[in-house]
């Protein structure tokens, strides 16, 4: 024999169809609060000076290489045996990858992150701890500096080209130029934690050719930026920054200062 419905259990059955056919209002659900790096300021101040004092060589095991066998030709191409034993195990960290567009741009992908697109993006890029992304790209309409041809001879001569610029893109993808005006930079090395940034840079003269590279470093926090010579000679043939040591206070520095080879040195560098 069935039960009879009592007044609870119809008093539940009208709240359930209740629920059913009311609309609910969507709440929305908070998403976790991320910091963007803030944006360096722009180079306000350039300084030249030679080279500060050089620290003694680090042993090469305290970065944790191991020695390998120098090969011949990197034997050959310099009389520093610290210097063959870098190219023998040092390896370039490659940050993202460069891919080209249908209109013949490149853009550069860090994962599924699209970071920079330009005319040309050089190879030699870093990042900081945080994500924090330098590279090199020329943005400008003209040829790219390294393609470009010199235009009329003798006094009239002059170098009609985009020069390079050093970007930086920060997690979020904010971009900025830090590099100053009128100068072809490359080969960016930011700090691990980000606040300064180590380049090669060529000052361009008001016929656009470019000067010997030096060694820049930038304080990407004041936008002060010192530029480096080499001790004995007021420019180099060759200059970029490997790495960064000794809580980077320091730089190691491949320096060249002659074309026919056999003259690059390693040195450490203290900036801070």
């Amino acid at each position: 024999m069935k039960k009879p419905f009592t007044a609870l259990a119809l008093l539940m059955l009208v709240g359930g169809l209740l629920w059913i056919l009311i609309p609910k209002q969507n709440v929305p659900v908070e998403e976790p609060v991320t910091q963007d790096r803030p944006l360096p300021k722009p180079p306000t101040r350039l300084r030249m000076t030679n080279l500060p004092r050089v620290e003694p060589l680090l042993p090469w095991q305290a970065d944790g290489i191991t020695p390998k066998a120098i090969p011949e030709n990197m034997r050959r191409a310099t009389e520093d045996p610290a210097v063959a034993e870098l190219f023998a195990n040092f390896k370039w960290i490659e940050v993202g990858k460069i891919e080209k567009t249908e209109g013949g741009n490149q853009q550069l992908w860090d994962g599924t992150r699209l970071v920079f697109e330009a005319k040309r993006i050089s190879e030699r890029r870093s990042k900081s701890a945080d994500g924090t992304i330098a590279l090199s790209a020329v943005t400008g309409d003209q040829t790219p500096i390294e393609d470009a041809e010199v235009i009329g001879t003798g006094d009239d001569a002059k170098l009609i080209s985009s020069p390079r610029e050093i970007w930086i893109v920060t997690p979020k993808g904010n971009k900025a130029k830090v590099s100053p005006p009128n100068m072809d930079a490359f080969a960016p090395l930011i700090e691990p934690n980000g606040i300064a940034i180590a380049f090669t840079g060529r000052l361009l003269n008001n016929k656009g050719f470019p000067s010997s590279q030096r060694l820049y470093v930038g304080d990407l926090t004041s936008g002060h930026y010192r530029a480096f010579a080499g001790d004995e000679h007021l420019h180099d043939y060759r200059v970029w920054a490997v790495d960064w040591v000794n809580n980077n206070s320091v730089l190691r520095v491949l320096q060249d200062h002659g074309e026919t080879g056999g003259h690059m040195k390693i040195k450490q560098v203290r900036v801070k």
